[in-house]
């Protein structure tokens, strides 16, 4: 809330709402003035945005006042109270309490935050977006709560991502906590969002760099049961009066 008032005019940050609906609270951005208002915002994120920072993302996108650039985020809606057993000598017990919702009365939980313009930081990472790679997220969670509203995550069919280059997409993801300006010029996120700001306050402006978009495969052609059933092969045993169908090899 105090990060995304920093940002915002004063007005809802995030809405929770209980079990009972009708205990539904408004959570607002306090009026901390906003010395960066007229300057356009990128917002950069991925599956590892979770929670708070979902927060302010969603927050800043329903507002209008930031553009969100990346990869969908992990999908964690909920309000949870930890409640301490035995004063912490035996664990705690993480409770349920409620859901948020963003200012419009979306909800995240599963789900995540889906950017204006997907971008994956390596060819690697692009490549695994949009061919559904294992990932770790809210819907990946063993008893996570569904989306109350039944929406499904989003399966991206392209994304933006740089070229391969050989050994660029196996540098580990933070290399050192702060990046020098070496790192920033080879981060192709960083230099997306770049380009978002360019063009919010040129009124357009070219990639500054080469763009790869990685699509999704087309589904392969299924054959219809009259082709499955043509092409089983019948396989007869000359010492056996048994009869073995296989499927047909793929």
């Amino acid at each position: 809330m105090h990060v995304a008032s920093r940002f915002l005019q004063p007005g809802a940050v995030v809405v929770r709402v209980g079990k009972n609906e009708t205990a539904t609270t408004p959570i607002l951005a306090s009026d901390q003035g906003n010395a960066l208002r007229s300057l356009p915002m990128v917002v950069l994120v991925n599956g590892g945005s979770a929670s708070a920072s979902e927060i302010v993302a969603s927050s800043l996108q329903d507002n209008h006042r930031a553009s969100i650039v990346g990869l969908v985020t992990f999908g964690k809606g909920l309000v949870q109270n930890i409640f301490p057993l035995a004063q912490g000598a035996q664990g705690a017990l993480s409770v349920t309490t409620a859901r948020y919702y963003t200012p419009t009365g979306r909800s995240i939980q599963r789900i995540g935050v889906t950017p204006e313009l997907l971008v994956a930081r390596t060819a690697r990472e692009a490549q695994s977006a949009v061919q559904g790679g294992p990932a770790f997220t809210e819907a990946s969670v063993f008893n996570a709560p569904d989306n109350e509203r039944q929406l499904r995550r989003l399966e991206p069919e392209a994304v933006e991502g740089p070229p391969e280059e050989p050994g660029v997409q196996d540098k580990p993801l933070f290399a050192k906590p702060l990046p020098d300006d070496t790192e920033v010029a080879a981060d192709f996120q960083i230099q997306r969002a770049l380009d978002v700001l360019h063009a919010s306050g040129s009124g357009g402006a070219g990639p500054a760099r080469a763009i790869r978009i990685y699509r999704r495969p087309p589904p392969r052609p299924r054959p219809n049961q009259t082709e499955r059933s043509s092409a089983r092969r019948i396989q007869i045993s000359a010492s056996s009066q048994w009869t073995s169908i296989s499927p047909p090899r793929s």
